[in-house]
């Protein structure tokens, strides 16, 4: 009996030390011994066990390194919580005033009782320095019409225009005066997306009585910081014409200019062809001196009225005159749609002529046009043209389709350009 006993006293002692061999102590790691905190995007850091614990594990990390703490970065938290029954856990760390290059963060870990280091120890975040920014509104002047895209460019002070945003970054602005209900923003901040640099804000008129008011946009320099350095376009003015309305088109409209109309001559004879009048630049319809327009209302009909000289006589003729839908195929390029009888444009000859890069044009369809450019009343149907305000609230005219026309074969094929072929002009109200 007494040699039973021992025998089951060592198979005891021998399953205890077994046991003691394999039970495993837990350990903790960071998920990389490296990681890289970008100039404006935040940094996931985690922390894992390989043994999934019981309850909620609380492990306390400490911050050291060249990089301080609430002036080049900040964290979400000074632990990171493992739940129960998982096996990581992550803290969230941002860059804020980090314009200094060749800096560190070095985490550590408090080790709880009963766990020990794994392989990543330690974590070392390299902080990648933020370069100042250099913004420079697009344009220093535009209208506002209906609705209209701020464009805010940005450039390094080390990369230069090859700078683009590592995450969507938002930047405050102010206006002057304060806005009314003659002008809304849909944002609080300009925003630039991740991958971009340049910054956009839209604004949207409402309704505007008499002149036009004006608003002047720029970067709020004191909540922007000391990064944002202004370039050359230091603010934009808007002029606030409000929507395009039939009714202040009423009066007499008189020519003033083909815009640009050097540029599209030039492009014209590089094709022309020697015997080939129809790429004779003079038959181009731009001979508008003395050319005119009223628009009449009575009972709520309005009715567009061209003079008898000019070029333009050929494509207008009395008729009346409503909004239309854009053309989407007839915008001038880059143009979008942004309402239901306006597009923001960008036209190559009204961007030359007076530095506006983008309009905001109004869409009108007309009952009775001479399609061919001929005044042949056999070739009469609907027409389309676009109005929009330039910056002295003169009207930019452009034609948005017609068919062939008896000139410039080689640039109608394949068919209507309207960048080449709406005949951009500038029309000033008589007095």
């Amino acid at each position: 009996m007494k040699r039973i006993l021992t025998i089951l006293a060592s198979v005891a002692m021998v399953m205890a030390a077994v046991s003691c061999e394999t039970e495993q102590t837990p350990s903790l790691s960071f998920g990389k011994s490296h990681y890289v905190l970008l100039a404006d995007a935040p940094l996931t850091v985690e922390l894992t066990t390989d043994i999934a614990p019981a309850a909620d594990l609380t492990v306390e990390l400490s911050f050291t390194g060249e990089a301080v703490e609430g002036t080049d970065y900040s964290v979400s938290a000074k632990s990171v919580v493992i739940p129960a029954g998982q096996v990581s856990g992550s803290i969230t760390i941002t860059p804020e005033n980090n314009y200094t290059a060749d800096k560190s963060i070095v985490i550590s870990m408090i080790l709880p009782a009963g766990y020990e280091a794994g392989d990543n120890a330690t974590a070392t975040v390299a902080v990648e320095a933020k370069e100042l920014l250099i913004y420079s509104f697009e344009v220093a002047q535009a209208n506002v019409a209906d609705s209209y895209v701020v464009k805010l460019n940005l450039s390094g002070s080390v990369t230069g225009n090859d700078w683009v945003a590592t995450s969507d970054m938002e930047i405050p602005y102010s206006v002057s005066p304060a806005l009314t209900e003659a002008l809304t923003v849909g944002a609080e901040n300009f925003v630039v997306k991740k991958g971009e640099n340049v910054a956009v804000l839209t604004v949207n008129a409402g309704e505007i009585e008499g002149d036009p008011q004006k608003f002047v946009v720029s970067v709020d320099e004191d909540k922007a910081g000391e990064r944002f350095v202004a370039g050359s376009n230091a603010s934009i003015e808007l002029a606030v014409f409000g929507a395009m309305k039939l009714s202040k088109l009423v009066g007499t409209w008189e020519f003033v200019e083909t815009l640009d109309l050097d540029e599209l001559v030039f492009w014209f004879e590089e094709y022309y062809i020697a015997g080939d009048d129809t790429c004779n630049p003079e038959l181009l319809p731009t001979h508008n001196e003395g050319f005119s327009f009223t628009i009449s209302e009575e009972d709520g009909v309005y009715t567009l009225t061209p003079s008898a000289e000019g070029d333009w006589t050929k494509y207008f003729r009395e008729c009346q005159i409503d909004y239309c839908a854009p053309i989407e195929d007839n915008l001038c390029s880059e143009g979008v749609v942004t309402g239901p009888y306006t597009t923001l444009e960008n036209q190559m000859y009204v961007a030359e002529a007076d530095g506006v890069s983008d309009l905001t044009y109004t869409w009108f369809s007309l009952s009775s046009v001479y399609r061919h450019f001929d005044a042949n009343a056999d070739a009469t149907g609907t027409g389309a043209i676009a109005i929009a305000n330039d910056i002295e609230g003169n009207l930019i005219i452009l034609i948005k389709d017609y068919d062939q026309p008896p000139f410039g074969e080689l640039w109608w094929d394949p068919g209507y350009d309207p960048d080449m072929f709406s005949f951009a002009s500038r029309f000033v109200k008589a007095e």
